[in-house]
């Protein structure tokens, strides 16, 4: 871990995280079958996948060299081997639409809210199950600020309960003690 939480939940309800995983594995696949097909169908070994905190999405593909020209319906982008649609012809707008149907969008990790607000910072909670326990937290400095106005007031009382940090890094020298890295 490379930054030290500043919130951190235990969960109660751990066969929701379970069902969320499960469905986050099926939608991955799916998610990767599309992609294969896609590439199948272009003819292309690798696709250009962009993402953010919410999922993924294709924008085209990377040629195999810089000297390639691109396939039809695809443009150079500038100074780049990345080709993505030309969406000045019809060919071009009509992949871009085929592309854009290929993305992935995992669902909100359940019980937890998508965004945590601190001092000039946001970011996300994590989770890891840890000598049994799964855990959820977040490394947005929080500061003094109202826990109503940075998102964990949307924290799910009925699945999460706030953990001490001390019995948190307790669970963790546990595990990091019984690893078989440890040695």
């Amino acid at each position: 871990m490379s930054k030290t939480p500043t919130a951190v939940y235990a969960c109660h309800r751990p066969e929701r995280l379970d069902a969320y995983l499960a469905e986050i594995d099926v939608l991955w696949e799916a998610y990767r079958a599309k992609i294969k097909e896609l590439e199948d169908e272009l003819g292309t070994e690798t696709l250009l996948c962009r993402g953010s905190k919410r999922g993924q999405f294709i924008s085209g593909y990377v040629a195999k060299d810089r000297n390639e020209a691109p396939l039809p319906g695809f443009r150079r982008e500038q100074h780049s081997d990345h080709m993505v649609p030309a969406l000045r012809t019809k060919a071009g707008k009509a992949l871009a639409e085929r592309l854009n149907a290929v993305s992935y969008d995992p669902p909100q990790k359940p019980g937890l809210p998508d965004l945590i607000l601190g001092e000039g910072y946001m970011g996300g909670m994590s989770i890891k199950k840890i000598g049994g326990v799964w855990y959820a937290w977040t490394t947005v400095p929080l500061g003094d600020r109202d826990p109503r106005n940075t998102g964990l007031g949307e924290v799910d009382p009925a699945m999460w309960t706030p953990a001490k940090l001390s019995d948190y890094f307790l669970a963790v020298e546990a595990e990091e003690a019984t690893s078989p890295d440890s040695a």
